[in-house]
């Protein structure tokens, strides 16, 4: 995950998504976005205002999406934000 300031301070985080080949298949790869773009949302709670974050997936999250499906993701999204400072508890 990157995160960069955008030169307007206000506003929602956004969010950009890129998904791989290698990650699998157009249907796999597009299971993967709609997970991800899921989970970022349900975590994005405390995240700042005035950033946009990029998730790159790699290709693990192909077998995470097979295995795990929206619980794996979410625990491996929280687990993600919360390294990088961005959890809830970082926030609060």
């Amino acid at each position: 995950m990157y995160s960069f300031p955008r030169s307007e301070p206000k506003g929602e985080p956004r969010l950009g998504i890129s998904v791989g080949r290698k990650v699998g298949g157009a249907v796999q790869r597009n299971r993967v976005k709609r997970l991800l773009r899921e989970c970022f949302w349900e975590c994005a709670g405390g995240l700042p205002e005035g950033y946009d974050f990029v998730v790159v997936a790699r290709p693990e999250a192909g077998k995470l999406a097979e295995n795990g499906g929206g619980p794996g993701f979410r625990v491996a999204m929280q687990d993600l934000l919360a390294g990088a400072g961005l959890g809830p508890e970082a926030v609060a």
